[in-house]
């Protein structure tokens, strides 16, 4: 789960990226600031690579699916996707209306 982040090093994307800003804004949703964790400001392909050669523990990776990045790395990897409770969701959306629970 997201609160297992803490003292992870994590690709949150390019700096100032739409990626980046969910991933600061979900961080923040569970208490989890950037000093809590290992920035690595990576793009998809930079973190799918950092990820399968166990320089990362997680990455954010904001895309609609299917995405060829995140199918590459399936291939071979363990890789594990986070869900987040539906209910984490309505609460950071109060503050961040482009989040919408599913």
């Amino acid at each position: 789960n997201i609160e297992d982040l803490k003292g992870k090093r994590i690709a949150v994307g390019a700096q100032n990226s739409g990626v980046e800003v969910n991933a600061r804004s979900l961080l923040n949703g569970f208490g989890i600031t950037y000093k809590d964790v290992k920035v690595d400001y990576l793009g998809y392909a930079e973190a799918a690579d950092a990820l399968k050669g166990g320089k990362l523990d997680a990455a954010f990776l904001t895309s609609g699916l299917p995405n060829s990045s995140l199918m590459e790395l399936q291939q071979g990897f363990d890789l594990q996707l986070v869900s987040i409770n539906p209910d984490k969701v309505k609460a950071i959306a109060k503050d961040q209306a482009y989040f919408l629970p599913m």
